[in-house]
This record gives C-alpha cells, sequence and structure tokens, in this order.
C-alpha cells in the first residue's frame, strides 16, 4: 500500500514538473550573454531579476522576484522566462514580456544590455519614483 502510494506521487509529480524540466532543457539561457548581463550590476546593488538570473545573483545581499521591483535600481530579465512569483505563482509568459516591454520603454529606466532574449535595465532617476506604476498580481 505505501509502495503504491508512494508510485501514485511519484506519477503526480512527474506529470506535474515534466512539462517545465522539458521546457527548462530546451530553452536553456545563453550562460555567457547571463555572465555579461548580471556583471554590468554592482555587487552590493538590489536587483530585480528573472529566475533564471537565480544562480548568476545567488550571493547578493538583495534579489528581488521580477516582475517586483520595489527598491531595486536593477533588473535583470530574460524574455522567455514565464514564471511570475507569490502571489501569482503560475507560468505567465505574456505578463513577464509585458513588464519587460514596459521597463524599457519607460523614461525612468536605461537599457544597458540587450542579447539572447535577455535584458539589463538601470534605474535612471535618482529620487527612485518611476512612471511605470505597480504591476497588477
Amino acid at each position: 500500500m505505501i509502495a503504491q502510494c508512494l508510485l501514485l506521487a511519484a506519477a503526480v509529480n512527474f506529470g506535474v514538473y515534466a512539462p517545465l524540466l522539458v521546457r527548462w532543457a530546451w530553452d536553456p539561457i545563453d550562460r555567457r550573454a547571463a555572465s555579461e548581463a548580471t556583471a554590468l550590476t554592482p555587487e552590493d546593488a538590489a536587483v530585480s531579476a528573472t529566475g533564471r538570473f537565480g544562480s548568476h545573483l545567488s550571493e547578493r545581499r538583495r534579489i528581488l522576484n521580477f516582475p517586483t521591483v520595489g527598491e531595486a535600481d536593477w533588473i535583470a530579465a530574460h524574455r522567455r522566462a514565464a514564471w511570475v512569483p507569490y502571489p501569482v505563482e503560475k507560468n505567465d509568459l505574456p505578463r513577464v514580456q509585458r513588464e519587460v516591454r514596459r521597463y524599457e520603454n519607460d523614461p525612468g529606466w536605461d537599457v544597458v544590455f540587450d542579447r539572447a532574449e535577455i535584458v539589463v535595465l538601470h534605474r535612471a532617476r535618482p529620487d527612485r519614483s518611476s512612471a511605470v506604476p505597480a504591476a497588477p498580481p
């Protein structure tokens, strides 16, 4: 009985996570571009980033999950990263792409890197205010 429950649990988890693993394997981030992009951000800077930058920014003191920007002066985003974190917690590629475009078009942000579906933006205004309103969940 326990073995059957474990087998069922494994099958359900595989069914849920297999599509994400396949997408990750077939849609990898360009590691060289990601390294170059994150090297542009100062080590002590707060960064809002999509999940694919986790390993590149893991030693940072302050990382926010994009599309949450808050006090971050830098944004590092992969345009095909579909995961939107809490409170949404789902894959929403159109939303991620829409949010990236909003910040790219905001005069309060400068695009400092744009290659291989990766964009890095720096907050241009020292007063930390932005014309981009907070994204709804």
